[in-house]
């Protein structure tokens, strides 16, 4: 799968206007200190800027496979890029403490999305954090329009109930789910998930 001529063609990646705040509800999952955190799919670093304003000691490290999103990358926000793929992160065994992931697992086959996860695990240390967002096919609205959550490069879809089923098989443990996404800044993250177009899904590395 040529992943980087699929995702270099959407370009909401570089504009979307709720990134921002995706990016401080990851900081309020994790403790600020010389934490090595791994972006997955971080695009061209705007999300890590918000990170950073919220936890300015964590070591920032970006992934992504379009390497020309990367070179606009602010330095001084990421202690370092790698382009490459999420199912061969190219680190050693329990590098980083946490890994975040925001609008990214639906960008892969169900395949790709498994080996990633088992990838997620391989990475980080014993006891460290996954936080992944991704758009909600059980949201309301997309029921009732007909629409769907696959199509471009959205590539798969993820019930909470599916991906915690991943993340179990993948061997991460103690589960969360909350709201994301617009609806969630007006409402609050836990009501019922059909009411939100994105969730957020955390888990623990055991």
């Amino acid at each position: 799968m040529d992943y980087a001529t699929i995702n270099r063609k959407q370009r909401e990646a570089e504009t979307d206007s709720f990134t921002a705040r995706r990016y401080a509800q990851f900081a309020s999952h994790l403790e600020d200190g010389p934490l090595r955190v791994l972006d997955v799919g971080s695009s061209t670093g705007r999300g890590g800027e918000e990170l950073r304003r919220h936890l300015p000691e964590v070591e920032l490290w970006a992934l992504d496979c379009v390497s020309e999103r990367l070179d606009r990358i602010d330095r001084a926000v990421y202690r370092s890029v790698l382009c490459a793929e999420a199912m061969s992160i190219p680190v050693a065994d329990g590098f980083v403490d946490a890994i975040i992931a925001g609008e990214f697992i639906e960008h892969l086959t169900p395949e790709d999305a498994a080996a990633s996860l088992r990838e997620f695990y391989r990475v980080l240390r014993s006891g460290g954090s996954v936080l992944l967002t991704t758009p909600n096919p059980r949201y309301v609205r997309l029921l009732v329009s007909g629409r769907t959550v696959t199509g471009g490069a959205h590539l798969s879809e993820w019930t909470p109930g599916s991906l915690i089923g991943l993340l179990q098989a993948s061997g991460f443990r103690k589960e969360f789910v909350e709201g994301t996404g617009r609806v969630s800044s007006i409402l609050g993250r836990h009501l019922p998930d059909r009411v939100y177009g994105s969730y957020m899904i955390g888990a623990v590395r055991s």
